[in-house]
């Protein structure tokens, strides 16, 4: 597999957006410094593929890279104007998906598993989980019915890492993308609405 080093230097620094090449003005060398985790490169071309399409205008964006276990850095924000990624974390999948990694999905209300694909970020609430996010599928039979199935990005304590070093495995959600309480605060307010977000597994 590729790195995001290697994906974001050859796709990144020439992606067409709104007809403009996607160029930030950087050495492939100095952009490599920036930059840290590795992240699937299906994962980097949807997600800008996405951002494209929803305008170009985006911050930030986010990918969830469900191929990996529970224990792994799988939540990832790229900030676009900042050439760099902002966050690498955990995050929690459903408590039907699978045990350390999910190998089963669902766009179906009542399923208690996760989804894959294409969102997009909504708006912001405090619920019984504190400061979360609401967000929209775009993929038809897939993950359209995520806003019905209540999926949003929240915090949780059992996403935290000291929970798998007592369990073996991270908690798991009903659906939602659960991250480490500890962070959710810092990252929330960041994901604006019209965010991004591409889940691959």
């Amino acid at each position: 597999m590729r790195t995001i080093k290697t994906i974001l230097l050859s796709t990144l620094l020439t992606f067409s957006l709104s007809g403009c090449s996607y160029v930030w003005g950087i050495t492939s060398d100095e952009f490599k410094d920036q930059l840290g985790e590795d992240i699937n490169s299906t994962a980097i071309n949807e997600s800008f593929k996405l951002h494209k399409l929803l305008g170009g205008d985006a911050e930030r964006i986010i990918i969830v890279d469900f191929s990996l276990p529970s224990e792994e850095n799988r939540f990832f924000i790229i900030n676009v104007n900042q050439q760099k990624i902002e966050h690498a974390t955990l995050v929690s999948h459903a408590i039907k998906s699978g045990f350390r990694k999910p190998y089963q999905f669902s766009n179906t209300i009542g399923s208690n598993m996760s989804s894959v694909g294409r969102f997009v970020v909504g708006e912001m609430y405090s619920g019984k989980n504190g400061l979360s996010v609401r967000i929209d599928g775009m993929d038809k039979g897939v993950n359209d019915n995520a806003r019905q199935r209540y999926i949003v990005i929240h915090g949780a304590t059992y996403s935290e890492f000291e929970f798998f070093e007592k369990n073996g495995q991270l908690g798991r959600s009903e659906g939602c993308f659960a991250i480490p309480m500890s962070l959710h605060e810092t990252i929330i307010p960041k994901l604006a609405s019209g965010t991004p977000m591409y889940v691959y597994n």
